[in-house]
């Protein structure tokens, strides 16, 4: 499934500076992404499968009910599933991240800017994440102060406070996803409890 975050990811990827500012970039990037994967989507809810048999013509009347009243069924199933599930659980999810993001004053289109583009330092801010994860009073912290506990952090990870100053907001939003009842945006950062 085609989201924000793979977008972002994309953009982080395929950036040259001779493009321009990298958060114009980045958000055109998501913004044509995520309306991709709507269209995409979009012409899935129309279809509708129906048994093979009841094209035949030589099926009892009672039967071709039965399979009528399947295919409203799984009309009915489908149209709950695309509110629960894909791009409107995405929108519900990004919606409700943007207002946690917002109280750490920052938004869900600022990561553009601070997420991290090296290897070495995506797994350096990985394990920033996991130190928040694993350490129920560091993350508390966070969210009471609304800021990232530095020094806690370098004593239990070894990762520089220069990095952790840098990807702050990335970090913040990380545990925040991967902490809170995101399983959509949690999903694209599955990389950070592996690490």
């Amino acid at each position: 499934m085609t989201n924000a975050l793979q977008a972002f990811d994309e953009a982080v990827k395929s950036y040259e500076e001779d493009k321009g500012p990298f958060k114009v970039f980045a958000t055109v990037v998501i913004r044509r992404r995520v309306l991709d994967y709507i269209r995409s989507e979009s012409r899935h809810n129309a279809e509708v499968t129906v048994n093979p048999a009841a094209f035949g013509g030589d099926m009892p009347e009672e039967e071709t009910d039965n399979i009528s009243l399947q295919v409203r069924q799984e009309v009915a199933e489908r149209s709950t599933e695309t509110s629960d599930d894909g791009p409107a659980r995405t929108r519900e999810e990004i919606t409700a991240v943007q207002a946690t993001f917002s109280r750490y004053g920052f938004s869900f289109f600022d990561l553009t800017e601070c997420s991290p583009r090296a290897e070495k330092t995506k797994r350096a801010c990985a394990q920033a994440v996991r130190v928040l994860l694993e350490n129920e009073t560091l993350l508390a912290q966070m969210r009471q102060k609304r800021m990232l506990p530095v020094k806690e952090i370098v004593k239990n990870s070894g990762v520089s406070d220069k990095v952790l100053d840098r990807h702050r907001r990335y970090i913040i939003a990380a545990a925040e996803i991967l902490s809170g009842d995101y399983p959509v945006l949690s999903a694209y950062l599955d990389f950070i409890r592996k690490v």
